[in-house]
């Protein structure tokens, strides 16, 4: 895997994945072996603010029950 597709692999990781940090494995000589990922799951985050949001909604437009 030559430089440009290592760093090709880390932008594409960012770009699909909300919630990443990538950053370059190296060697002793500080040579880049390849991209390291951590990646977490934000499902259930995603989930809670999405009711917030609908809820807020809800409460803007002078409602008061779903």
């Amino acid at each position: 895997m030559d430089e440009n597709d290592k760093n090709t692999l880390c932008r594409r990781i960012v770009e699909t994945v909300g919630d990443a940090v990538v950053f370059a494995d190296r060697d002793g000589d500080g040579k880049v072996l390849g991209p390291v990922a951590v990646v977490r799951d934000v499902t259930a985050r995603w989930i809670r603010e999405k009711k917030l949001r609908q809820r807020l909604a809800f409460l803007e437009a002078g409602q008061t029950a779903l």
